[in-house]
């Protein structure tokens, strides 16, 4: 990494190895015509531990890699998306995770600050419904009173820095169980 680049995000793609699988790893493709341009997404990454440590480290927010993003830029880093550097998530999609994933995504969107307008544009240009479901969810929850974005960010969520030590394994959520592919 050079001069003021913090974090380097993988191109993250799910695993095709099933029906559900193959249509999601499809889907992730329409970030590739994102209209304001690819941003890094996902826990796949190269983070410079001392721009890490300047922005208090992970907090816990429904999407931690754009939270971490938004607070580089506001320090002056920048994160870069390197679309050259794939990585597969092996995970076993289901139409669950597909709409707990959609509805995490609008809480973070709202969480973050991210307005209702650009999150309709972003649920209908990336086809997530729910997205819109989770952003609205998220205001009920955290309530009318809380208007300017930082309040909504640092008192509603109760947000806290992870400690240092255990980074790894709070923002990767290892499993114990190992998935290996068929051929």
């Amino acid at each position: 990494m050079n001069g003021k680049t913090a974090s380097i995000a993988a191109n993250v793609t799910t695993y095709p190895h099933t029906f559900l699988n193959r249509l999601m790893n499809s889907w992730e493709k329409t970030h590739e015509f994102a209209p304001l341009g690819q941003t890094p997404y996902g826990a796949a990454r190269i983070i410079l531990k001392k721009a890490l440590d300047e922005i208090g480290g992970f907090r816990d927010v429904p999407t931690p890699d754009t939270d971490i993003d938004i607070r580089f830029t506001n320090r002056g880093y920048k994160s870069i998306f390197y679309k050259e550097m794939k990585v597969y998530h092996i995970r076993q999609v289901t139409p669950k995770s597909i709409i707990n994933g959609q509805i995490n995504c609008g809480r973070g969107r709202y969480a973050l600050g991210i307005g209702l307008l650009r999150t309709v544009g972003h649920a209908i240009l990336r086809v997530r419904p729910f997205v819109v479901y989770g952003w609205f969810l998220e205001k009920q929850q955290i309530g009318k009173s809380h208007k300017s974005k930082h309040h909504r960010l640092n008192s509603s969520l109760r947000i806290r820095a992870r400690p240092n030590k255990n980074l790894l394994l709070n923002f990767f959520h290892v499993k114990k169980k190992t998935y290996v592919p068929r051929k």
